[in-house]
């Protein structure tokens, strides 16, 4: 196949990193553009003095078969040589009320039977309510949804469209839950414990259950497991396989302008003054930069005003993320959400009533032998005062990352003695941080929060009015974020692309799978 045909992808995260590698299989030209030193974008981990920090995973969709995704996966790389955990629970929550055994800690089981279980001994008179929603991940679970998952919908034939049928029996079911809330759920239960772990499931926010039920679902049949080694980690196969393909990746590299001539994209301008030119021009980066910066507003499609200037879409926030490096191990589930004994009101003026703790002991390649990396994600939406402290006050941003630090310490002390004397590795990353490395609006760590009717057609354009050979995928355009939209559309483009360029679409597995299938 002639090399005829160049592309350009703004964007070293999972989506520019999925779309180049298709695209490379495919014949094209491709060259990505990263502002950052590093692959993955948001999907990252970072080392300090013998601990790795990770940002990114808690669990990846498609981790083992039988899923869709795991299919798309191991398109790109060799899953088999990955080792996955999968968690047994959820994340344990402490509440404000007790069991009928008098704990304050409420168990969100991964097994759909064990959850089944705890939910008929502590709360009997709510069996029938939960059983519902858990009826429903078993649904799920016979249904597969997302179905077609590996073509776009213009791609899609009759009989694939016809063969969506096969699902009308579970999306009858789950529709009903479409647009039901956590709290209108919890507004039904009887017992004041189970209603206040609905009602706080979501850290206070008021968010479908539907995004539960499909937790709940691929937990249970252990197709969300945790890659060892990390989000980095993770993210570097696909960077690898990219360059392996061919494909050219520039980091250390910002562009500044999305170049465009007679109502085609035809290039891109860097800030260091060098220009770039390609057939076909590929944002997987920050979409409030991408529309209003370097395309200047001048194509924004209705659906898109809607979601950036009218509210339709609430975006992630951003986080103040408190990571430790500790000598000594942990036990219990990885994640936990503790109340703390009085609010604590951060240097930037937001409070907090919960701190949520993770701990990575189930990864050792993360930490020395017998310690622990463990972190504390408190999200955060004041972007502009931990930006403006950094580029003015330097003193007073390092002073009030260490007031964070400490009174996180001092908090995890009081649940684990002796911790504070056993903490070796400190690093406190902002809303100023993520925006710093990642360019995303305000340091949003994921793009657009999960709409209330989950599976309504939620996603925003694609292509731009009055732009032609141009194309925005990622974490902005598919709101809910993920990692698993990210090679979706990766994928889905590369196939349009080839369609329109009257080329037939193959996928080129890794060599090693490709050893395997011929031994």
């Amino acid at each position: 196949m002639s090399d005829d045909r160049t592309a350009l992808i703004i964007g070293a995260g999972m989506a520019g990193l999925c779309a180049g590698n298709y695209l490379q299989m495919n014949g094209y030209r491709t060259r990505i553009l990263e502002l950052h030193t590093l692959p993955g974008g948001l999907c990252t981990s970072w080392k300090r003095k013998g601990y790795t920090f990770d940002g990114c995973i808690h669990w990846l969709l498609g981790s083992a078969a039988p899923n869709p995704f795991h299919d798309l996966w191991r398109e790109l790389i060799d899953m088999d040589a990955l080792e996955f955990v999968d968690h047994e629970i959820l994340m344990d929550t402490e509440l404000e009320g007790t069991d009928r055994h008098g704990s304050r800690l409420f168990h969100w089981h991964a097994d759909l039977d064990r959850f089944e279980r705890y939910i008929a001994d502590i709360a009997p008179e709510d069996s029938r309510a939960v059983g519902k929603l858990i009826s429903a991940a078993r649904t799920l679970q016979r249904y597969q949804l997302p179905p077609l998952i590996d073509r776009p919908k213009e791609l899609q034939t009759l009989w694939d469209k016809l063969g969506m049928l096969r699902i009308l029996p579970g999306m009858i079911p789950l529709g009903r839950w479409a647009k039901v809330s956590n709290l209108k759920f919890a507004a039904k239960l009887r017992n004041p414990f189970v209603r206040e772990a609905f009602e706080t499931i979501f850290d206070g926010r008021e968010f479908g259950l539907l995004v539960l039920i499909f937790q709940l679902a691929y937990f249970d049949m252990k197709v969300a497991g945790y890659p060892i080694g990390g989000s980095l980690a993770f993210a570097q196969r696909f960077a690898d396989r990219y360059t392996e393909l061919g494909g050219q990746l520039d980091y250390g590299t910002r562009v500044e302008e999305i170049l465009e001539d007679n109502g085609r994209a035809v290039g891109v301008r860097c800030a260091n003054g060098t220009e770039h030119r390609a057939d076909v021009v590929i944002s997987a980066a920050d979409g409030r930069w991408t529309l209003y910066e370097a395309l200047g507003g001048r194509h924004l499609a209705d659906k898109i005003g809607a979601a950036y200037e009218g509210g339709s879409l609430e975006r992630f926030p951003s986080l103040l993320y408190v990571s430790l490096g500790i000598a000594r191990s942990f036990d219990g589930p990885a994640v936990q959400r503790f109340l703390l004994d009085e609010p604590w009101t951060a240097p930037d003026g937001k409070t907090y009533a919960r701190l949520p703790v993770h701990h990575y002991g189930y990864d050792p390649t993360l930490a020395p032998a017998g310690k622990t990396m463990l972190n504390v994600m408190l999200e955060c939406d004041r972007f502009e005062f931990w930006d403006d402290l950094r580029r003015n006050d330097r003193a007073a941003y390092r002073e009030a990352k260490r007031q964070v630090a400490d009174k996180v310490i001092a908090e995890l002390d009081a649940r684990y003695p002796g911790l504070e004397g056993q903490v070796e590795v400190v690093d406190v990353a902002t809303p100023a941080t993520f925006g710093r490395y990642t360019n995303n609006w305000a340091g949003s760590y994921e793009g657009w929060l999960p709409p209330g009717n989950f599976l309504a057609d939620n996603n925003l354009p694609t292509e731009l009015p009055g732009l032609d050979r141009f194309f925005m995928i990622g974490q902005w355009t598919v709101p809910g974020g993920g990692l698993p939209p990210a090679i979706m559309q990766g994928r889905q483009l590369a196939q349009r692309l080839c369609h329109r360029d009257g080329r037939a679409f193959r996928v080129v597995p890794p060599a090693a799978a490709r050893q395997r299938l011929a031994g």
